[in-house]
């Protein structure tokens, strides 16, 4: 089964596509470092799962290259694209940090995956607050959440 992880920290989609290769082997994952190439390869073709960072750049950072604007809602406005285009792969958000945006505008990490369950019911599976640490209770989190997408390649 086809996944896309949109993710723009390397260190993080490093730690999630080993964790899915070890736990999920079944899984075909590709990568995706932006809201636009994320976005794109999602219209090319809808894979049937999408685990998606809140907090993404306009582009993929290259080397000596801007990447635009980073968006601190970035994985919430991708969803509105994807509703808006009628796309509809299942979405689980995977964010590390524990609030977006700035001053009056700063919504808490359970704020976003509530108005993304209120906007999105179609799209939205779940959430994980990926931990930095050796804690592994993200990894708990995502097995479940994965589970019953697992059953069905089998």
């Amino acid at each position: 089964m086809l996944i896309y992880l949109i993710e723009d920290s390397t260190p993080k989609a490093e730690r999630i596509v080993e964790f899915l290769e070890k736990e999920f082997h079944r899984f075909s994952v590709r990568t995706f470092g932006s809201f636009n190439s994320g976005l794109s390869a999602i219209e090319a073709l809808v894979p049937k799962l999408v685990l998606l960072d809140m907090t993404l750049p306009n582009f993929d950072r290259r080397p000596n290259t801007r990447e635009g604007r980073l968006r601190a809602l970035g994985g919430y406005e991708l969803m509105r694209k994807l509703k808006l285009r009628r796309l509809k792969p299942a979405v689980i958000i995977v964010s590390q940090l524990e609030e977006f945006g700035e001053g009056s505008n700063t919504v808490t990490f359970p704020e976003i995956v509530e108005r993304c369950a209120n906007e999105f019911p179609d799209l939205l599976r779940g959430s994980v607050y990926f931990g930095q640490g050796s804690n592994s209770a993200w990894q708990l989190e995502l097995a479940e959440l994965l589970s019953p997408f697992y059953l069905e390649v089998e």
